[in-house]
């Protein structure tokens, strides 16, 4: 057995999750389901915008909710939005990838009063990855470039207010 090197191991791993990502828009979903659009991956800043297009013909008075699991089979998720809104906007989003889904029902006056939830959408995955290290320290360099070159004008300029004031003294005396 030949020992993969860890980039190429990387570059497998980077691979199949793009085929997966790549695939993820083509899962079928059920009938009667909202579609779901993820317009942000592979992002660095933790959000994405998430929007969704009800299914059927009546699309007033609807009511969405938004489901967020950190797997693909959302064994653990959360609720992180219900409401009539057609889109959502993540943020604080840690690395790693984040799965959603969205269903739909008819709104009611009341909470009692609306009807069942549809079906889930096709799962829509997000990639947040981290920033590389090469950049922190680049930002980190430049940062300290950046007040070093602050403190050396302001040395400066102090040592050359005190000789003009040293100067001073010693003219008019």
């Amino acid at each position: 057995m030949t020992p993969i090197s860890t980039s190429r191991a990387r570059g497998l791993r980077a691979g199949r999750l793009a085929a997966l990502l790549a695939l993820a828009p083509l899962l079928p979903a059920q009938e009667g389901a909202p579609a779901l659009e993820v317009t942000a991956t592979g992002r660095t800043d933790g959000h994405a915008t998430l929007a969704w297009t009800p299914a059927g013909e009546e699309t007033d008075r609807l009511e969405f909710e938004l489901q967020a699991s950190s797997t693909p089979d959302f064994e653990a998720s959360a609720r992180c939005y219900v409401g009539p809104d057609r889109a959502s906007f993540r943020s604080g989003l840690p690395a790693g990838l984040h799965h959603f889904r969205v269903r739909q029902r008819p709104a009611g006056e009341a909470a009692e009063e609306a009807g069942p939830w549809g079906p889930w959408s096709a799962p829509a995955t997000v990639e947040i990855r981290p920033y590389p290290l090469r950049t922190a320290w680049t930002l980190f360099a430049v940062g300290a470039l950046l007040v070093a070159s602050i403190l050396g004008f302001l040395v400066v300029a102090n040592l050359r207010l005190r000789r003009e004031r040293l100067h001073g003294k010693e003219v008019h005396a």
